[in-house]
């Protein structure tokens, strides 16, 4: 739902960080474009509704540095992605059926 309404990329949503979200002013701040100017990019209620939820499941509610999606371990993508995976595989023993 984040994604959908921001157009984040992955990778910008998961090095968000509570320090770079105004949820009172409805924008979050996203790095430097490449003039060096910040990017503020500001977000509806639907981001705003999901935001608020991620804000009452903080493990740190005092650090602002905390991200606001949490990271998970990489390197095992089938418990985060498992139809994917499943799909990948199969198409890869099919290919090396022939």
């Amino acid at each position: 739902m984040f994604a959908l309404h921001t157009g984040f990329r992955r990778s910008k949503q998961m090095d968000l960080r509570w320090l770079d979200v105004g949820l009172l002013t409805n924008v979050l701040i996203t790095g430097k474009d490449k003039n060096g100017w910040t990017l503020r990019v500001p977000f509806n209620s639907a981001v705003g509704a999901v935001l608020t939820e991620m804000g009452t499941e903080r493990l740190r509610p005092s650090d602002p540095n905390e991200h606001v999606f949490p990271r998970v371990a990489t390197g095992e993508p089938d418990k985060f992605f498992p139809r994917a995976v499943r799909g990948a595989q199969e198409a890869l023993q099919e290919a090396g059926r022939r």
